[in-house]
């Protein structure tokens, strides 16, 4: 009996998981385990530790699960209930907070709810809630036991949906004015605000930009069919001929040929193609019928010279199909080769043992198997939640796949039964690993994070996990790899980027005449890669660098949506979302070509990730890691040699580690660099060892927020930060467990945080007010001011007793009150625009703050007198800023960067961090034990000062150290 045994990646800042094989117990029943695995007690089952708290039942009861473990990560938009219990409702659909049904077992989801009083006109649901007669029969479910769309006309859609104006049906809010006619009566592409199309593009009826050449070239590019539309003139480009009758376009040279190209044959009309100017053209070769007299000709392999009589040797390797691998150039021919395992028939390369090849694909809950020779005989070899990526490592005999609902990468055997899963990889975090890449020579797992805009590289036993690219990307769909050279590719949006395999030099190759690329391969013998777009409806390929670009297949009729795509010998394969199905075109035929090979009847979800599977796709190669792992102690990762001539090596680092000035070592990061990006959370080494080892956390993501307020608490190992969308304070351990709300929706645009990280008090602004909320056991709040003018920063100095406010309002100011809200004062003298963020050097005792609509930053003492001001070109449009040593941090709209600059000066700037400018730059701190000190004799420092509510260090000139503590009560939060 054999036991499945899989890795659950630990991401922990500062202590890294063990690297140990598991051996299993010859039974997996036993009274007792081995060190590494657990005890179910009711079945007496032995299961790998790391299955432990996965959410995932393994023992029969579930107690695997019942461990006290941390809650999972939610996805974005979903509220997070108070209490984490197995089997009980965790993650909640943001519409179904505060309508009066419990889904939370704690009831977090109705707690500090503002319902609705109910009018006599109100429809009243089941659960008691009172929604707005206009909301009955609106086509939405209000109530959860719908009865507000009882006995209603036409489909009733949820919350999270978009309901077709005809009422027949429901979509998903990411498909409204996505080019696809989603509701029968079209109404999701009206009322579309699109960005305008680039330079040389045509846009179609239904918002979608195509090529402008593609508008009238008998191909249907745009879905609507509308750029094949109104073509009754025609601009041929030059060198082309017009045939009227077809409106098309042919080439030149296909005039006077003997054969009709157009349908009345209007290349071909004898009294305008004729040899009068033959002898007179003097042709070294030959001469023939042209409508300009006559025109010479040279024999095959070779093409007129410039003079347009001699003839030049044509590099037919340089045309397209030409040969299926390797092609020389031979005078007035060719010749083709093939590489070793390949057998050449005429310009063919055929794999010895080209029958062994099985193609796999995923399909939502299930991937498949087949023989493209013998599709009828498909097989399900595993089941699934929702499955996206595939790939495989053929001499290791394992498969992986992605799934995106569990947000875990799995392995198991790849030939004969796969089995079950003996490999899991998840994250602290949310993510979307939408695609999976394996390098067979070094060993590692590369993974496209959707809404991480990221890649992600594990070792091939879920060990160490690195990020590689953490910035530049859009949004990641499918990720390729050419181990053999170093090199990575990246379907992004509506484009393809290539980057060395450890991340470094991103650059794009395709990003004109693409929209949302949807799937990348590589054939690593030609040096090519091919790309997909499924919306475009298009299969293309350019070579490593980007050039000597080729169509495979367009047009909406011939490649409908295809998702991703494979290559073997000269055929390519492709998922088609349309379809429903797997379907092959040879590269160089094209549409002739077209076969389905497989379509999956009767089932929903559109087709994702598809693998051609052969042993010559993997080819050996040394690798440059070598058996003492490139004396790399985490990771080592394959890349292009610093020449770019062959196959080099870099070492990486578990995330929460940073890279040592030896390149080879790792160490736990101590201090970094962390700041808010509308929907993430990130953290930055300070002075990383190599460009792209600079993440000291896993990111924080969400799929749509707007993340501002930022703070943390070093000693408990605490970041907490603000939604000013969703009006939530969350908090969540540094190595992105323990998830959970501080304080839930208020409805007042929650921004502003600071934390004492003395007293546990965490204080935030809002539109109007300043609040504070103990970050204790018992989660009270209290409201400190109120009436408050567009308050925007705020930070606090716990050693002082002192907490600091800026307000937008005319007149801006910055003022500072007493920890417990008391004897504000307001800064007299400061002449302010708009002051955004606040910072405090401790070290000085100096109040900095930047301001966006002066362009400087300034700084006084702790009682608003001696200003300084910093000016520098760096400074465009300051949000934020922090004090670290001697530099500031600068979080700037204008540069979508972060800025450092000396203190006092403002020299030496430098810009640390750059961001895409959809993903706006808010708050930034520095996570570091130096700044948050404790003075021993702080009044609130044990025992909460003694105080059953809040502990208030307030300012006494009565102690030495000029503190006393004031016990405050409040109300719950």
């Amino acid at each position: 009996m054999e036991v499945y045994v899989y890795c659950v990646l630990a991401l922990l800042v500062g202590a890294l998981p063990a690297m140990q094989q598991y051996a299993a117990p010859n039974d997996t029943y036993s009274t007792t385990c081995q060190t590494a695995f657990f005890l179910c007690g009711a079945s007496q089952r032995c299961i790998p530790r790391q299955w432990v708290c996965d959410y995932e039942q393994d023992c029969p009861d579930g107690e695997d699960e019942q461990q006290s473990c941390p809650p999972p990560a939610c996805k974005g938009g979903e509220f997070a209930c108070g209490e984490y219990k197995w089997n009980h409702t965790y993650c909640v659909p943001q519409h179904h907070r505060c309508d009066k049904v419990q889904d939370c077992a704690d009831n977090a989801d109705e707690k500090g709810c503002n319902y609705r009083e109910c009018n006599a006109e109100d429809f009243k649901c089941g659960s008691g809630l009172c929604v707005p007669p206009f909301k009955k029969c609106n086509g939405y479910l209000d109530c959860r036991d719908h009865s507000d769309e009882d006995q209603c006309d036409g489909t009733a859609c949820s919350l999270d949906k978009l309901r077709c104006k005809d009422g027949k049906g429901c979509i998903e809010k990411d498909q409204k004015c996505d080019h696809r006619k989603d509701c029968e009566d079209g109404s999701d592409e009206e009322v579309c605000y699109l960005p305008a199309c680039r330079k040389g593009q045509f846009r179609c009826d239904n918002g979608m930009c195509i090529p402008h050449q593609w508008k009238c070239d008998s191909s249907t590019d745009c879905l609507d069919g509308s750029d094949e539309s109104d073509c009754q003139a025609v601009d041929c480009p030059e060198g082309q001929f017009l045939c009227e009758a077809d409106r098309k376009c042919i080439n030149g040279t296909k005039l006077c040929d003997a054969t009709a190209d157009c349908t009345d044959r209007a290349d071909e009309e004898i009294d305008t193609c004729s040899t009068d100017l033959c002898e007179s053209l003097q042709c070294e070769y030959n001469c023939r019928p042209s409508m300009d007299g006559g025109m010479c000709l040279c024999p095959e392999g070779k093409a007129l010279a410039g003079d347009g009589r001699l003839c030049d040797d044509i590099n037919e390797c340089k045309g397209w199909g030409v040969c299926d691998q390797f092609c020389t150039n031979t005078e007035g021919s060719f010749r083709c080769l093939c590489e070793v395992g390949y057998q050449l028939n005429g310009t063919t390369c055929r794999a010895e043992n080209s029958e062994a090849l099985r193609l796999y694909y995923a399909h939502e809950k299930k991937i498949v198997r087949l023989d493209p020779r013998h599709p009828a005989d498909a097989e399900v070899v595993v089941n699934t939640t929702a499955a996206s990526g595939i790939d495989y490592h053929y001499q290791r005999d394992m498969l992986f796949w992605s799934d995106v609902d569990t947000q875990k990468v799995y392995r198991s055997r790849l030939n004969n039964d796969p089995g079950a899963a003996v490999l899991k990889i998840s994250t602290s975090t949310a993510w979307a690993p939408v695609s999976v890449a394996v390098d067979w020579i070094g060993d590692n797992i590369y993974v496209a994070d959707m809404i991480g805009q990221k890649v992600d590289v594990f070792d091939i036993d879920g060990r160490y996990h690195a990020i590689v690219i953490s910035y530049g990307l859009t949004s990641p769909r499918d990720v390729a790899l050419d181990p053999l050279l170093g090199y990575m590719f990246i379907a992004d949006q509506d484009r393809i980027v290539r980057a060395n395999m450890d991340g470094s030099e991103l650059r794009a190759l395709v990003s004109d005449a693409i929209y949302r690329a949807s799937g990348v391969t590589v054939d690593i013998i030609n040096k090519r890669v091919y790309l997909c777009s499924s919306l475009l409806g298009f299969i293309e390929t350019v070579d490593y660098d980007g050039e000597n670009r080729f169509p495979v297949l367009r047009g909406s009729t011939n490649a409908p949506a295809p998702s991703r795509l494979t290559t073997f010998e000269r055929s390519i394969y492709w998922t088609d979302a349309m379809r429903q199905s797997v379907i092959e075109v040879d590269k160089f035929n094209g549409i002739s070509s077209i076969r389905n090979v497989h379509t999956d009847k009767g089932v929903t979800g559109d087709l994702k990730a598809i693998k051609a599977v052969h042993q010559l796709l993997q080819p050996q190669l040394p690798t440059p890691c070598g058996e003492s792992n490139g004396m790399c102690e985490h990771l080592c990762l394959l890349t292009r040699n610093t020449e770019g001539t062959g196959l080099g090596h870099r070492c990486a680092c578990q995330v929460g580690y940073y890279l040592r000035a030896d390149k080879m070592g790792c160490a736990p990061v101590q201090e970094f660099l962390m700041y808010s990006q509308q929907r993430f959370i990130k953290g930055q080494v300070l002075d990383p060892a190599a460009v792209n080892e600079t993440d000291a956390m896993m990111p924080i993501v969400s799929r749509k927020a707007r993340f501002v307020g930022l703070d943390f608490d070093y000693l408990d190992g605490k970041i907490y930060y603000s939604d000013a969308d969703l009006d939530v304070i969350y908090r969540v351990n540094l190595n992105g467990t323990g998830h959970e709300n501080i304080l839930a929706s208020q409805d007042k645009g929650v921004e502003g945080l600071a934390l004492d990280w003395i007293s546990g008090n965490l204080y935030y602004t809002d539109t109007a007010t300043l609040n504070v909320i103990s970050t204790g056991a018992a989660r009270i709040r209290r409201t400190l001011l109120t009436k408050l003018a567009r308050p925007r920063a705020i930070v606090v100095h716990p050693n002082k007793g002192y907490i600091f406010l800026s307000e937008w309002g005319r007149p801006a100011n910055i003022s500072r009150a007493y920890a417990d809200g008391t004897h504000v004062e307001v800064f007299r003298g400061l002449v302010l625009g708009w002051p955004n963020g606040l910072s405090i050097d401790y070290d000085s005792d100096r109040l900095y703050w930047c301001d966006a609509l002066l362009d400087h930053v300034r700084h006084t003492k702790l009682d608003g007198t001696d200003i300084k001001t910093i000016t520098s070109p760096s400074i465009g449009h300051p949000f934020s800023l922090v004090i670290f040593k001697e530099h500031i941090y600068m979080t700037d709209w204008r540069l979508d960067a972060i800025v450092r600059l000396n203190k006092l000066s403002g020299a030496n700037e430098t810009i640390v961090a750059r961001v895409q400018e959809f993903n706006r730059l808010y708050g930034v701190k520095v996570y570091a034990r130096d700044v948050q000190k404790i003075d021993p004799d702080h009044p609130c420092r044990e025992n909460n000062g003694g105080c059953e509510g809040f502990c208030f260090p307030i300012p006494s000139n009565e102690t030495t150290n000029g503190l006393v503590a004031r016990c405050e009560t409040a109300h719950a939060a």
